[in-house]
């Protein structure tokens, strides 16, 4: 089984790409350059760039991948975190201190932001996301204050399913439809080597599509390397102290996909 794992880096440089506060289908394509240290990336929204001063992500992601015809889904709850210099700017992170989700510390990475993974098999197993809690403790910084919050909502779902190969010439349609669940916007992500497409659709949307002209870029594969994901996920603004943070919460069910 090819082993997928999720860039920190990726996630947290895509907080400008996609804009969290569009209620209807997004029209450009988002190029992403492939991190060195993953095959596969998973796309964090938004909260309105320009509003906040840092975003605090909770996130669950089922990663499926299909080898001699069994289909295998491995589930990995990752925390992650980030405190901007300037409102709005997510490209300059600063420190905020000790950083914790449920109580597990979260690690500083080299530009600042910090990040917890736990996963099936691994020590932790998980960061006990099935609860719904989120209870972060922020120790604070210079330009950050020290707070607690607990980002206690539904975690969105997916229940759908994600095809086994995309034909470029046909595009490719998604049903959300009963399918989808607490979720204010979702995301179809589709990623090989460093071509990759984002749209967004309103978390009320019957379905996201993603047209032929779209995915002409992409390349053909047969070796299911190239990776599609539906990710549903809801912002809350919580004021602390003069600082405004998004708390997200997102789901990414992550399959490894052929390209026709």
């Amino acid at each position: 089984m090819k082993k997928i794992t999720i860039s920190a880096f990726a996630l947290l440089a895509l907080l400008t790409s996609v804009s969290s506060c569009t209620k209807s289908k997004s029209t450009t394509t988002t190029p992403t350059t492939t991190p060195t240290t993953s095959t596969s990336t998973t796309s964090t929204p938004s909260p309105n760039a320009g509003n906040v001063d840092g975003a605090l992500v909770s996130l669950k992601t089922d990663v499926m991948t299909t080898t001699a015809g069994y289909t295998v889904n491995v589930t990995t709850e990752i925390g992650l975190a980030s405190f901007f210099g300037a409102t709005g700017n997510s490209g300059a992170l600063i420190e905020g201190g000790t950083i914790t989700v449920n109580s597990y510390n979260l690690e500083k990475q080299t530009n600042n932001s910090y990040m917890k993974m736990a996963t099936v098999g691994q020590t932790p197993a998980d960061l006990n996301f099935s609860s719904n809690d989120s209870k972060w403790v922020i120790g604070g910084a210079t330009n950050v204050p020290a707070f607690s919050y607990n980002h206690n909502i539904p975690f969105p779902e997916y229940t759908g399913t994600i095809p086994d190969a995309i034909t470029r010439s046909s595009g490719v349609t998604v049903t959300f439809t009963g399918k989808i669940s607490d979720a204010d916007s979702i995301m179809l992500f589709i990623v090989k080597g460093s071509t990759s497409i984002i749209r967004t659709f309103a978390g009320t949307a019957a379905s996201g599509t993603i047209s032929a002209s779209d995915l002409s870029g992409l390349p053909a594969v047969a070796d299911n390397s190239a990776i599609m994901e539906v990710i549903p996920y809801s912002i809350t603004v919580n004021t602390q102290g003069s600082k405004k943070y998004a708390f997200i919460k997102e789901h990414a069910i992550v399959k490894s996909i052929n390209v026709n």
